[in-house]
């Protein structure tokens, strides 16, 4: 016979964590639109994608903040935290390519 064993857990998806998430996809989704725009128009870009971006930027920075706070607390799964912390470095590895090749 097999013994069935539970494990209760009082432990719950952090807040920060999922707020990191969401920022991670909207700072990785803009980029995705400006490059996919900037190709479109043939590099001829205006300064309002410069200032898209560095939205996008500071999204990525706040989601990488929340997610670094995420991963701190106690007693709280850590699945979220880290995929909005490896979301949120995409998007800012995506915005210094972006200001490499613009330069």
């Amino acid at each position: 016979m097999v013994k069935k064993s539970y494990i209760f857990t009082n432990k719950k998806n952090p807040l920060t964590g999922i707020m990191a998430v969401i920022l991670g996809v909207i700072a990785n989704g803009v980029m995705l639109l400006l490059v996919y725009f900037s190709f479109a128009q043939s590099g001829e870009i205006s300064v309002r994608f410069g200032e898209l971006m560095t939205m996008a930027a500071i999204f990525a920075f706040v989601g990488l903040a929340l997610a670094a706070v995420g991963l701190i607390k106690k007693e709280k799964y850590r699945l979220f935290p880290l995929i909005g912390m490896v979301m949120n470095t995409i998007a800012l590895a995506w915005t210094a390519v972006m200001i490499f090749l613009g330069s």
